[in-house]
């Protein structure tokens, strides 16, 4: 039968082997002092019960061997912080040994015993195992060398017994030693892991097709590195998105397509890659592949300035020197900063003088804040007819701001503009509809907290599920708090998430304001 020896502290040795103490012991001291031992053990000391572990374990005193007792008495040791039982609880885990295998739970427990620095032997036994071609093991002693886990770090024996785990067919060995040579500048070692993972593994697979398409540590070929990262985009791998978005756009390794690239940050920006956030975001000010929608260009900003780290970025480019200065899109974000601090006369004319610079730009991106403007009671010469008639003019050329505008004044009024129309539901539903349709988040979570509700449509969680994860990384307050509910709840067709609702919760969705302190008004 399969057995452990485990590296006890001297006290621990002889407290197990009463017998070797004194050879003066006669059989019936050692019964008692077994006994006694036991004794301990159930009146809840923990050394003892990490040696009555050990008894059950290894059959020792005439025990059975039995491994539901040994970890019952490691796990009640391990409670009280027992370094020892912890340790031993953990490789049970990882052997399957009285409890059923699972090599989270033990790398967690192994981790625990060995942080604690009072159980030394732990990680020598741990490479034993791993020298016995345990995989389990070999990837586990790899990465305590790479994170100096019971051990100094040592990188160059990181990467051994991550070989030796992938050469035991391990594909997040090959994945992690793969990893590894690139950390350390060495991706002609790294790029055959990738390869020989990229089946099995989709970052395998995405650096696989990310080495080829520049030429890193292989020899390069564009057009097999963008199908395999398109593989990866397919099965939603978010950087795969993004680098097979940029090479629509760029036209590396596949003929150039605006639009296809378009399509593909997207995914990848809601995915949550601020790079695509802000290559989109550049693509909506210049109309590259997508309609030009400065509203929307300005909300993808602001949301990988806040938590992608492209504040600075976009800081520079609105700047003087910088590629947005002085553009159409800088005066409409001078407009917005003048709406945001009341001063709607200079908004105004902030807005109208975008037809100095496109007559065409101002129909479809000035006319939409002038409207609203207009519609705002607060502004001195508000006037609901030519705000209306402005909103409709620029939502026919499909500006998605005035979209969703008139979607809400016709579902009963946006804010701070009331009863300026009357109450159209469906006509509010079809704006919504073609702003939502564009990926405008706002609109879409209007949408989702339509049919969450059930206010003015049939109520359908999975409709709402629907429109808050077609713009998860624009979400408003209330779409979070919704679509948090529905992982707290499952509904809607998400599994039961709490986890995932407290990240949502959690998550700080960039706003305008956010940007437009770095917009100068000169």
């Amino acid at each position: 039968m399969k057995k452990l020896y485990f590296f006890l502290v001297a006290i621990a040795v002889a407290m197990i082997c009463p017998c070797l103490a004194s050879a003066q012991q006669t059989q019936s001291q050692v019964s008692d002092s077994i006994q006694a031992i036991y004794n301990k053990a159930k009146a809840g000391d923990a050394d003892a019960q990490n040696t009555v572990g050990v008894w059950y374990y290894e059959g020792r005193h005439k025990l059975p061997v039995n491994y539901q007792e040994a970890t019952k008495w490691w796990s009640r040791s391990a409670k009280q912080g027992n370094a020892l039982a912890t340790g031993n609880l953990g490789i049970c885990y990882a052997e399957g040994n009285g409890v059923a295998q699972n090599y989270e739970k033990a790398t967690s427990l192994l981790n625990k015993s060995l942080k604690t620095g009072k159980n030394k032997a732990l990680f020598d036994k741990c490479v034993k195992l791993a020298d016995d071609n345990k995989q389990f093991y070999c990837l586990y002693v790899a990465k305590c060398y790479v994170d100096g886990i019971g051990t100094p770090k040592d990188l160059n024996r990181a990467i051994a017994y991550y070989e030796k785990a992938a050469n035991l067919g391990s594909t997040d060995a090959m994945r992690d030693v793969a990893l590894l040579y690139m950390n350390t500048n060495r991706p002609a070692k790294a790029f055959p892991w990738f390869e020989k993972g990229m089946d099995s593994d989709i970052v395998c697979l995405f650096y696989y097709g990310k080495m080829l398409m520049e030429g890193n540590g292989v020899k390069k070929d564009e057009q097999k590195g963008f199908n395999a990262l398109l593989s990866a985009a397919k099965k939603n791998y978010p950087m795969a998105m993004y680098w097979v978005g940029a090479a629509y756009y760029d036209g590396n390794g596949v003929v150039r397509s605006a639009e296809q690239g378009a399509e593909w940050m997207i995914k990848a920006a809601n995915a949550g890659v601020g790079q695509a956030q802000y290559r989109l975001g550049m693509a909506y000010v210049y109309g590259l592949g997508v309609d030009i929608d400065f509203d929307l260009a300005s909300r993808w900003f602001a949301v990988c300035s806040t938590k992608g780290g492209f504040g600075a970025d976009f800081q520079k480019a609105v700047n003087p020197g910088g590629e947005l200065f002085h553009t159409s899109y800088h005066t409409y974000l001078k407009g917005l900063k003048y709406y945001y601090e009341k001063d709607y006369n200079n908004a105004i004319d902030a807005f109208k003088s975008i037809k100095k610079d496109n007559a065409k730009v101002y129909k479809m991106e000035g006319k939409a804040m002038e409207g609203y403007i207009l519609l705002n009671p607060a502004y001195a010469k508000h006037n609901t007819k030519n705000g209306l008639k402005l909103l409709q003019e620029a939502a026919e050329l499909n500006n998605s701001l005035a979209q969703y505008l008139l979607g809400m004044i016709y579902d009963g009024g946006a804010e701070g503009i009331q009863n300026v129309v009357e109450k159209n539901v469906p006509l509010a539903i079809s704006y919504l509809e073609k702003a939502a349709a564009k990926h405008y988040g706002p609109a879409a979570c209007y949408l989702g907290d339509m049919y969450f509700e059930g206010r003015g449509v049939q109520q359908s969680y999975s409709t709402a599920v629907d429109y808050y994860m077609s713009v998860k990384a624009m979400l408003t307050p209330g779409a979070q708090k919704r679509l948090a509910e529905c992982y707290e709840n499952g509904l809607g067709g998400l599994p039961v998430d709490k986890a995932e609702a407290q990240s949502i919760l959690n998550e700080r969705i960039g706003g305008l304001r956010d940007i437009l302190k770095y917009v100068p008004l000169n």
